[in-house]
């Protein structure tokens, strides 16, 4: 059977129970369909792994559930319920808290049992025990009715999805495809839990767990791209020796925790990726892990060796792809670097992960031939670290493969500051990875699409009042940024972004002052507006201007908003944070936020 059979029977298989979940969820009808469809297009694009998946229906209602909170306006649960809907039902749902109802409605309208269920949501058996339990209590004494009727009733809502059109297997297909290459979707609350054998311990969302520009990627070692690697040379003595990675930390001492290579294990072994390997029949592997003792350093190596050249590029590409749109707790992307060479460069990205304990994670990827590589460097804490020593140990990495493929290998190396990799879609927006944790929340942000905004423009203050309308403007668009099932924010919170083009770099530049004179001088048409902080934004590659702004609400009561706008050649944008209770972004966060979208303005013709 072929991939295109196997996905169709798939989709067909399971659209309209996949529908009716994200019903159930959500409460509208078109919300819950249209969240589905974008969700099917976004697996069929990511067929090629998911495809020898255990459960990839699970991944399409996880996307689902996520893209319903931003499909009306900035408020999770502000949706209309169809005439004819259940009403009383769907009320009782929305007034649970997002995860009971996200269990209710996987064990009964989904029908997955508690295992299946809790496995989703990445919770323990016996918190999802509770939850489930604690829902149905709420729910009989809301509706009155006893459990065996509730099931029942929750079950009828497959039923009011069957009148809904859907498209078909191979329109679905050819929508993906089409919104693939012109950014209409974000994979987004990526599953990343992390696991590897041989002396890293995973809980939820660890990294490392158990054990561009995109540079042109020539051969590896290799003088004249002609030359291939002999992949048939290439073993675990290829792999860093000891005393090459101790380089890293001469201080620490390091062991070998555990080598292997089996091509059939699918468990992570560092933060972002959802399974182990990039290429999904690789010819084979080898991953090593190491780490200091006392615990502090962990450094993962892997080789996949792919059964051809496109092969091995698709896995380099699916590689790095993993770590530009990583959608994990606490996480964020800290910056990138590329390690200039003769014969080939290779990629540096840099992680920063805030849970307990904090985690500084160097990533280093290269591909040639068959050849994909990639090298884990984590660190306890927030201190980063020497990118030109772990450059070096990356080089030494591809110098043992080089030297048994008979190529002609190099130390000459450069190592320079780069834009953040390109994410998926919408490049030139904020993504889920930019995201810098928001007070205590260990949840994971996610991304709504990128849109003409309806009416007005979410990202402006009540200080600015910014519309970007006018022939002046064009490619304007708006995008989302929330904590969905975030129970310490408030519902409609939300980070809104607004990105336009204009006529020229003065046009942008005029308006970009007119938006700061607006700001500055708000006291003035504001009486109860007042600017405590405000900071100049000017990196030699953008130029702008962030605020906290406060109103307020009544005596001795403030609401608290960061604004900020930047400017790229005849780029601009601007980005809101609104208020969010106890949790919220320091300057410093708030400052990493507008740099990122500085520096993402630099994809705007992606």
């Amino acid at each position: 059977m072929t991939r295109v059979d196997e996905f169709d029977n798939f989709y067909r298989a399971t659209r309209r129970r996949v529908v009716a979940t994200t019903y159930a969820l959500c409460g509208d009808r078109q919300v819950a369909r249209d969240a589905s469809v974008d969700a099917y297009q976004r697996a069929w694009r990511a067929w090629g792994r998911l495809r020898d998946s255990s459960d990839p229906v699970a991944y399409v209602r996880d996307q689902a559930a996520k893209l319903t909170s931003f499909s009306r306006g900035v408020h999770p649960l502000r949706k209309r319920h169809d005439d004819g809907g259940d009403t009383a039902l769907l009320g009782a749902l929305h007034d649970l808290d997002y995860d009971e109802r996200r269990i209710v409605t996987l064990l009964t309208v989904a029908g997955v049992d508690l295992d299946d269920a809790t496995r989703e949501m990445q919770i323990d058996d016996a918190i999802g025990m509770e939850l489930a339990s604690n829902a149905l209590t709420r729910l009989e004494a809301a509706l009155t009715q006893p459990l065996e009727q509730l099931e029942s009733r929750l079950m009828t809502l497959r039923d009011s999805v069957d009148t809904l059109e859907l498209p078909e297997p191979d329109a679905l297909r050819r929508a993906a495809r089409q919104g693939g290459r012109r950014g209409a979707a974000i994979l987004v609350a990526v599953s990343v839990l992390a696991v590897l054998a041989g002396g890293f311990v995973a809980t939820n969302g660890d990294a490392l767990a158990t054990v561009e520009g995109l540079p042109y990627r020539e051969k590896m070692g290799a003088e004249r791209p002609d030359v291939i690697l002999d992949a048939h040379n290439i073993d675990k003595d290829d792999l860093l020796s000891l005393d090459q990675v101790e380089r890293l930390n001469p201080e620490q001492e390091w062991k070998v925790d555990a080598t292997e290579t089996n091509t059939e294990n699918t468990t992570p072994y560092s933060t972002c990726p959802p399974t182990r390997f990039a290429d999904s029949d690789p010819l084979k592997v080898f991953v090593r892990a190491y780490s200091t003792s006392p615990a502090g350093e962990r450094v993962a190596q892997s080789i996949e060796v792919s059964r051809s050249q496109e092969a091995s590029q698709e896995a380099y590409t699916t590689l790095r792809d993993w770590y530009a749109n990583c959608a994990h707790p606490r996480t964020r992307l800290i910056d990138a670097y590329t390690v200039k060479r003769p014969f080939g460069d290779f990629k540096i990205i840099r992680l920063q992960s805030y849970r307990d304990p904090a985690r500084f994670i160097s990533v280093g990827l290269a591909q040639s031939g068959t050849v994909t590589s990639t090298l884990i460097h984590e660190v306890n804490g927030t201190e980063p670290t020497d990118v030109d020593e772990f450059a070096r140990t990356l080089n030494d990495s591809i110098a043992r493969v080089c030297a048994d493929s008979g190529g002609e290998c190099t130390n000459d190396i450069t190592v320079e500051p780069a834009l953040p990799p390109v994410t998926d879609q919408y490049p030139s927006f904020l993504s889920v990875v930019d995201m810098p944790p928001l007070g205590s929340i260990d949840r994971v942000w996610a991304a709504g699409p990128a849109q003409e905004p309806e009416g007005f423009n979410p990202a402006a203050s009540l200080c600015d009042k910014t519309d970007f309308s006018g022939e002046q403007f064009s490619e304007v668009a708006s995008r989302l940024i929330a904590i969905p099932d975030a129970d310490d924010l408030p519902p409609e919170f939300a980070v809104a972004q607004t990105s336009a083009r204009l006529e020229s770099d003065d046009a942008a530049q005029q308006t970009l002052e007119g938006i700061a004179a607006a700001v500055d001088g708000c006291g003035d048409s504001e009486l109860s507006a007042q600017i405590d902080e405000r900071e100049d934004i000017d990196t030699g590659g953008f130029v702008g201007v962030s605020w906290r702004l406060s109103f307020e609400t009544g005596e001795d009561e403030r609401v608290y908003y960061r604004m900020g706008v930047v400017r790229r050649g005849s780029e601009i944008t601007q980005v809101l944070a609104p208020p969010s209770g106890d949790n919220t972004f320091t300057a410093e966060d708030f400052g990493a936020i507008m740099e990122r979208a500085g520096q993402r303005l630099a994809y705007a013709d992606e």
